[in-house]
């Protein structure tokens, strides 16, 4: 306790000497305060009057700086742009606010700078998030390090390329873009150019191959000609420049003996046929000519299409060899005067045979038919078109079935057992048609060819004939009824008569004087050949019903047998018979 106490009054002790000290020095400061105090109150005026002026010097520098950074940034041609952080509770950046951003981007997004000011990145340009953008920007906080990089967006419709700069600045981040959209499209532009021309001079080479092989190969002639002109400019002659190998074959000249040569001196003939003109006018007009030309060699005339073209001051020519085709297309016509001449000629039979010709498609049902078969129907040639369903308009009501039925039949196997029916004409008339057809494929389509017939005629003849047979027989069985009851009826008399000659011949003839006897012989005869006429009329009444071989008879015992029958007569005109 002791202890204490001694601490504690060593403390007040201590205590009491510092606070004499202090009262000490308290004095001395009252008497040197307001000296010091004038002392440093003028100090402090002269700080504040240099401070103010230094201040003031510095307030219009930064006017000046300020001034000459907003006409830098209101004549740049940069977007410019400060960025603040926006952060969470982790102290993770989630957002950037804008809080300065120069004139120029109301070009790009179509918004005056001061409605963008204090808005939000996410808000303003939300693809920022999605390109990358945003992160470099975050980046570049966060580290320091200054960030570059080139993006390609739309904005309003239209395609843009900046070439962005990020740099920190205080609390937050500084960003300039400049609009490389113009060079960055001729930059790609160049390098499509550069492709192409790399892909073209492939190409040309390509090309150039591909034309030699074709110079090589083709049987046509191939010629390029330099015009050769005088003092007034007027073409006088043709150098030649190239020829390919085809000339040969032709004319048998080698192409590198003739390169160089003017065209008078290898083809003088292109001075007379007036080839040479067309080559002039080719050049002069601009324009391509194509002509046919001729060439003799060893007494054989080759025919040649040529087509000439300018190019530059010259002329190509390419010829090729049409002999064969004009040899063709003089056989071919011809051949067509012939077949002209033929269908002149099948048209006339036609006309005087009543027939026709048709060609009917099969899958479509279409029909063409010839100018006579229109007339057949009443109709002029081409009158209207021909279906089977418009051609069936025309065919009697009665054979409508008929028809159906050939149609059927024809479509299915290409023919039918059906060939005829009536149509009725344009102006009324009912007709009989005897039709005949084969299915055929013609131009990749089945169809049935055949031909028509106009036989209203021959069906009219034959119902004549069939009336006219259907007399005849009546009228044969009224003679077969009257020959077989006359023949019956004359026989019984026709014997008794034979059999009292035969008495009287074997009686009586002796009694009979000789002219008597004449007389009696020819009584004899005349009823022998009465009983062989009416076996005969019996014979033929027979005739029908019986076959019996025919047999050779004497055409003068004939003769004779009239005669006899016709003496008295023959004597009475005085007839002489040759």
């Amino acid at each position: 306790m002791r202890k204490i106490e001694t601490i504690k009054a060593n403390m007040l002790g201590h205590e009491e000497i510092l606070l004499s000290r202090r009262q000490e020095e308290f004095s001395e400061s009252r008497r040197l305060n307001p000296i010091m105090t004038l002392f440093l109150g003028m100090f402090a005026l002269l700080i504040f009057i240099i401070s103010f002026w230094q201040i003031n010097k510095q307030r219009k520098k930064n006017d000046r700086t300020t001034a000459f950074l907003e006409s830098v940034l209101k004549n740049t041609e940069n977007i410019v742009s400060y960025y603040t952080p926006i952060k969470d509770e982790d102290d993770k950046i989630t957002d950037f606010k804008i809080i300065y951003v120069n004139e120029n981007i109301e070009d790009v997004l179509g918004t005056s700078p001061l409605v963008l000011e204090n808005q939000l990145l996410s808000k303003v340009l939300p693809i920022h998030f999605e390109n990358g953008v945003f992160d470099a920007m975050v980046t570049c906080y966060n580290t320091g390090e200054t960030q570059r990089f080139e993006k390609t967006n739309n904005f309003n419709g239209i395609k843009y390329r900046f070439k962005t700069n990020v740099v920190k600045l205080n609390d937050g981040v500084l960003a300039t873009a400049s609009d490389t959209t113009e060079e960055y499209d001729i930059k790609q532009n160049l390098i499509s150019a550069k492709d192409q021309l790399q892909t073209q001079n492939l190409l040309l080479l390509d090309n150039r191959a591909f034309l030699s092989n074709i110079f090589k190969s083709t049987s046509n002639i191939v010629m390029h000609f330099k015009s050769i002109r005088d003092a007034a400019g007027k073409i006088i002659d043709f150098d030649t420049l190239f020829i390919n190998d085809a000339i040969s074959d032709v004319i048998g000249d080698i192409p590198a003996d003739v390169k160089h040569k003017k065209a008078s001196e290898i083809y003088p003939t292109i001075f007379e046929n007036g080839v040479f003109e067309k080559m002039v006018t080719c050049i002069e007009e601009e324009r391509q000519i194509e002509y046919e030309t001729n060439f003799e060699k060893d007494g054989e005339t080759k025919w040649f299409q040529a087509t000439a073209i300018k190019l530059n001051d010259g002329v190509t020519i390419t010829t090729s060899d049409i002999t064969l085709e004009k040899t063709r297309a003089a056989k071919l016509n011809d051949l067509n005067a012939e077949l002209e001449i033929q269908n002149s000629i099948f048209k006339d039979a036609e006309g005087v045979a009543d027939i026709g010709s048709y060609v009917w498609y099969l899958d479509t049902g279409a029909a063409n038919i010839s100018d006579n078969f229109y007339r057949i129907l009443g109709f002029t040639p081409n009158e209207f078109d021909v279906t089977f369903d418009s051609y069936r308009e025309l065919v009697h009501p009665d054979d409508l079935q008929r028809y159906d039925q050939l149609g059927e039949e024809t479509v299915e196997k290409g023919n039918s057992n059906i060939h005829t029916y009536r149509v009725i004409t344009k102006k009324g008339n009912v007709k009989h048609i005897y039709v005949n057809g084969q299915k055929v494929i013609k131009d990749g389509r089945p169809a049935s060819v055949g031909v028509v017939q106009d036989i209203t005629n021959r069906v009219k003849t034959e119902e004549k004939l069939r009336n006219k047979n259907e007399e005849l027989k009546r009228s044969n069985a009224e003679l077969e009824s009257f020959n077989r009851v006359a023949s019956h009826d004359l026989q019984e008399p026709m014997r008794k008569i034979q059999m009292f000659i035969s008495r009287l011949s074997d009686r009586e003839l002796d009694k009979l004087s000789d002219k008597g006897k004449m007389y009696f012989e020819k009584i004899d005869s005349s009823a022998n050949r009465m009983q062989t006429l009416i076996k005969y009329l019996l014979a033929y009444s027979r005739i029908n019903r019986t076959k019996k071989d025919f047999i050779k008879i004497s055409l003068n015992d004939t003769m004779e047998k009239v005669l006899g029958d016709l003496e008295e007569r023959i004597e009475e005109l005085a007839l002489i018979l040759l």
